[in-house]
């Protein structure tokens, strides 16, 4: 089993899950690419879900080569987008990867989404087991718990590119407190 296994299979999952939510609800998501002057439409928002969804699919189920190098390549554009979306004189109330509509963009989301492109760039160049190996080839009990571990990953990551945010900025001074 690669070392990148649990890891991937975590970035994957946070992939199947984003896409999920947009496929079902792209409306936050258009706002979001509207609002950060990107033109776009549900229609074309979905479609881009489902292609993230089948990549997030091939991962865990093949953790391929070139599957792992679409999912570096998805995260690699939503670092983009987070960067070019903080960088704008327009302020974004969401991000809209997550389908919430109180999760903009920060620095938290572009460190998290150029990490994950790293790692699955990497366990594209030294190859890593897919996730179904994880939950397949050991006992049902560690199956469980890479299972366990595996969820848990995936909803850390998305709890701190929507909540920890938030969370930050209520701790940092303000500059009229600063004065």
């Amino acid at each position: 089993m690669s070392a990148l296994s649990g890891p991937v299979a975590v970035l994957a999952l946070v992939v199947a899950f984003a896409a999920s939510v947009k496929v079902l609800d792209p409306a936050t998501t258009t706002g979001a690419l509207r609002a950060a002057g990107v033109p776009a439409r549900d229609a074309l928002v979905r479609l881009g879900a489902l292609v993230e969804l089948v990549i997030a699919v091939a991962v865990l189920v093949s953790g391929g080569r070139v599957a792992l190098l679409a999912l570096a390549l998805s995260y690699t554009a939503f670092t983009a987008f987070v960067v070019v979306a903080l960088r704008r004189d327009r302020p974004l109330a969401t991000c809209g990867c997550v389908g919430r509509a109180d999760a903009p963009p920060s620095s938290v989301h572009v460190v998290l989404d150029g990490s994950a492109a790293a790692i699955a760039v990497v366990a594209a160049l030294v190859g890593t087991d897919p996730a179904v190996r994880l939950l397949t080839s050991t006992t049902p009990f560690v199956a469980a718990t890479d299972a366990t571990l595996v969820i848990t990953g995936a909803s850390l990551f998305v709890v701190s590119i929507t909540a920890l945010p938030a969370l930050l900025r209520l701790r940092a001074p303000t500059r009229a407190s600063s004065t």
